[in-house]
């Protein structure tokens, strides 16, 4: 700061305005541009991280949607078989007791035990 106090002094026989011109355009032009450079690399840098931050949150929430609808498949999904096999059971049940043939009521209590080890507890 000091040193440019050195150059608003104009020298013997100078005019005032020319030697503050010269002020202006070596000394504050170029810092006021450097003061701004700085300013908006910092700013870019802070708004980059920024991005790079929400696309990692979205990803996040992206990976915990998709899990969530894959446990809700999967639940789904359980609850059909559970439910097909219980009909299987209940079905080979009412056979094996109606079953007029021996062999015939031999093979649906095979399956009713079958579905009944099969079926979750």
């Amino acid at each position: 700061m000091s040193a440019s106090l050195l150059f608003v002094l104009p020298p013997p026989g100078a005019a005032l305005a020319s030697s503050l011109g010269g002020v202006a355009l070596f000394v504050w032009l170029p810092m006021a541009l450097g003061l701004w450079t700085t300013a908006r690399g910092q700013v870019l840098e802070g708004l980059c991280e920024r991005a790079d931050r929400l696309e990692g949150e979205q990803l996040a929430r992206t990976e915990r949607a998709r899990a969530q609808e894959r446990a809700r498949i999967a639940r789904d999904m359980h609850d059909v078989v559970a439910h097909r096999v219980s009909l299987m059971v209940l079905h080979a049940g009412a056979l094996e007791i109606n079953a007029v043939e021996r062999d015939t009521a031999a093979r649906a209590e095979l399956i009713r035990t079958t579905g009944v080890d099969a079926s979750p507890a």
